[in-house]
């Protein structure tokens, strides 16, 4: 059973809230297979960087996608079964061990999309080792490497020039409110004011994934519907006069 942050993550790009550019730069490499040598995310905290990197090898290790097309079919082998078939491997770098590593550079027969999450937990001298990979150096290698990072200042300029660097900045309140509306609705979350959904976006930094743990601790555990009443509860005044999330809300 999925949890609620995993249940509503997109399944196709257009489920996707805001990013635009780089939307448009994915499904232009998904549609040609003009495949970079490597795709670096970098954002806030849940902005949406996992999402992309997880819509993306699903694309591109679909098994059935119609030519000319950029969403995964979902009901192919390579679908069905995660991680593709041993084709998509996800590290968390805060606890990839050099084996890992050293493995994860060496060429495959069969493509494979690799995801390395929080990639500036990975110091210089070991980011170091992708350089030459990410060049064709000493051979080509049949593997896509993703990475995401929330620092991008710890992240090895070299690197950064090699690969195709996506910044992914929070969506706009107009974005977040229709994104949250259509959540309200598959959740369901009942709602009482629209115009309150907003707020939450504007409170919530609209960051999706905070946005989606508010809704979780206020309305489905709490069975909150979307009013002026969960402001009350929730939001409060600081001394600049901006709304802002209390402590009650934990992120």
């Amino acid at each position: 059973m999925e949890n609620f942050l995993t249940k509503f993550r997109p399944k196709v790009f257009e489920d996707v809230c805001g990013h635009e550019d780089a939307v448009r730069k994915l499904k232009n490499i998904i549609i040609q297979r003009n495949i970079p040598a490597g795709i670096l995310l970098s954002g806030d905290f849940g902005v949406g960087k996992t999402t992309l990197a997880k819509l993306s090898a699903r694309s591109l290790l679909c098994e059935q996608t119609p030519p000319k097309t950029f969403n995964p079919c979902g009901q192919c082998d390579s679908c069905k079964q995660f991680p593709h078939n041993g084709q998509y491997i996800e590290r968390d770098c805060s606890k990839l061990t050099p084996e890992q590593l050293r493995s994860d550079l060496t060429s495959y027969m069969v493509f494979r999309v690799i995801y390395f999450d929080e990639f500036q937990r990975l110091k210089f001298p070991a980011q170091d080792m992708f350089l030459k990979p990410l060049e064709g150096d000493p051979y080509h290698m049949n593997i896509l490497f993703i990475f995401s990072t929330a620092e991008l200042e710890k992240v090895d300029p070299a690197l950064i020039k090699r690969v195709l660097h996506l910044e992914l900045s929070p969506p706009t309140v107009e974005q977040i409110t229709l994104w949250l509306e259509k959540i309200c609705g598959l959740a369901p979350i009942h709602i009482e004011d629209k115009s309150v959904l907003g707020l939450i976006g504007e409170c919530c930094k609209c960051i999706p994934r905070d946005c989606l743990n508010f809704l979780y601790d206020h309305c489905i555990l709490e069975g909150q519907p979307i009013s002026k009443q969960i402001l009350k509860t929730t939001i409060r005044i600081d001394g600049t006069g901006r709304e802002t999330i209390t402590s009650r809300t934990k992120f």
